[in-house]
């Protein structure tokens, strides 16, 4: 009985990720929409306790492009950066400027980066110290 419920639960599992993948480009469009301008960038923060590692940085990317700029998503105590695929913005570099301001550890490569140790409750903090870097960009 009990592997049954466990194959059950596996199954559930699969089924839950499966609709929340379909459901990114919609995430990703609500996100984009409340992307703000700052300087000459456009930026999107949110946080999205809902997705595992790998869809929250898909829905990252997806955010950095359709706004052709940042996008920063706290989820599951990391901070995800993604640039847009056009940008000038190199993500890891962001993500080393802004280790340096808020004490979180990571880094990353081109257009994603990531953070650990994030809280979602810090999200302002965050969009503080990513508009302060931004501006001197």
């Amino acid at each position: 009985k009990f592997e049954r419920l466990e194959e059950e639960l596996r199954i559930a599992r699969q089924a839950l990720a499966a609709l929340r993948k379909e459901l990114l480009p919609s995430m990703a469009e609500s996100i984009a929409d409340s992307a703000i301008e700052v300087g000459r960038y456009r930026i999107a923060l949110t946080a999205e306790g809902s997705l595992d590692a790998k869809l929250a940085t898909q829905l990252c990317t997806m955010v950095a492009d359709r706004i052709d700029g940042i996008a920063a998503i706290v989820s599951d105590g990391r901070l995800l950066i993604a640039t847009a695929t056009e940008g000038e913005i190199h993500a890891g570099q962001l993500a080393r400027q802004l280790s340096e301001k808020t004490g979180l550890r990571g880094g990353g490569g081109e257009h994603q980066a990531q953070l650990g140790g994030a809280d979602p409750r810090s999200l302002s903090d965050y969009v503080t110290h990513l508009k302060a870097l931004l501006a001197d960009v």
